[in-house]
């Protein structure tokens, strides 16, 4: 595999789960405030 293919899939991958740390993050915050 070229270098430049695993630095792409890393990439997307490692935006794949910033994304859902991000909605998992503003899911919880949501469910904090309702709660309260």
């Amino acid at each position: 595999m070229p270098r430049r293919a695993v630095g792409t899939s890393w990439a997307l991958s490692y935006a794949g789960a910033r994304r859902a740390c991000t909605s998992y993050a503003l899911a919880a915050l949501q469910h904090s405030l309702a709660i309260t």
